[in-house]
């Protein structure tokens, strides 16, 4: 990504409230700031290889409730808990 630069020049006849003004329009009109939001809060899709370990975890750990259940050492649950 190519680094943008806005320059506002300023007038001795300009208040520094104008010349805000003028510099965030050109901010907002440039698409800076929403390139960099976009990016901000991109997160990285899964890759197959840790679905299936995921994946094998999860019926490891499935089974070895179900055990624990059959042999009584745990206590059945209904659902979620919230």
């Amino acid at each position: 990504m190519r680094k943008q630069v806005i320059k506002v020049e300023n007038d001795k006849s300009q208040g520094p409230a104008v010349v805000m003004r003028y510099f965030s329009k050109k901010v907002s009109g440039s698409g800076i700031l929403r390139s960099a939001r976009s990016t901000r809060y991109h997160t990285r899709s899964q890759s197959e290889l840790s679905k299936k370990r995921r994946a094998i975890k999860r019926i490891i750990k499935r089974k070895h409730i179900q055990n624990l259940l059959k042999l009584g050492k745990a206590v059945p649950t209904r659902g979620r808990r919230r």
